[in-house]
């Protein structure tokens, strides 16, 4: 295994430690929730999505 590997490996085990902490789940919730009222009206029906063209 080469050492970017290796310290992908490492940070990856250290990340799913820290994932079973309760602050970590409610900053992820946090997240989720605000990308869906960003996303979402005030029903809860998504907005359409906008389309980009691309200039040439």
């Amino acid at each position: 295994m080469s050492a970017s590997a290796n310290s992908l490996y490492i940070r990856t085990t250290n990340i799913e430690k820290d994932a079973r902490s309760p602050e970590f789940i409610a900053g992820l919730l946090g997240i989720w929730e605000a990308s869906v009222r960003a996303s979402t009206d005030d029903q809860g029906n998504p907005f359409p999505i906008l389309r980009m063209k691309r200039l040439s």
